[in-house]
């Protein structure tokens, strides 16, 4: 019985830290193709490396929607998953979450930002974003 407990945590936690769980794990990805047709249209786009087991990416993923629908005819915003996309994760130099990165229209990085950030400074970003 114990054996048997044993294998359902681990199977449990497994899909917990893999985001392979039924229901919302609260963060809604974007995909590689989403990535690549942001950069080529025209507009800054900011880069979210995110992943499913990151509490502060958790508490991010509310606001970062929030902004992304409100900015949407303006700015990109991707979500990317940090586990997922390792050859972006390494072009950018990414060594946690979140890690937001700002790209302006030429897709070339002009800032960044690495973990919490409040919903009015997320807001003031974008505007700094859209002013570059």
């Amino acid at each position: 019985m114990q054996k048997l407990l044993a294998v359902l945590m681990v199977t449990l936690l497994f899909a917990a830290c893999t985001g392979e769980k039924g229901g919302n794990d609260g963060i809604s990805f974007d995909t590689r193709e989403d990535y690549e047709k942001a950069l080529a249209s025209g507009k800054p786009t900011i880069v979210e490396f995110s992943a499913t087991w990151c509490t502060i990416c958790l508490r991010m993923a509310p606001v970062v929607e929030k902004m992304k629908a409100k900015y949407s005819d303006r700015v990109n915003i991707v979500i990317l998953n940090f586990d997922k996309e390792k050859a972006l994760v390494k072009k950018y130099g990414i060594r946690g979450t979140p890690t937001f990165v700002l790209l302006n229209s030429k897709g070339e990085v002009v800032g960044g930002a690495v973990g919490y950030i409040p919903e009015d400074r997320f807001e003031e970003m974008i505007l700094e974003l859209l002013e570059k």
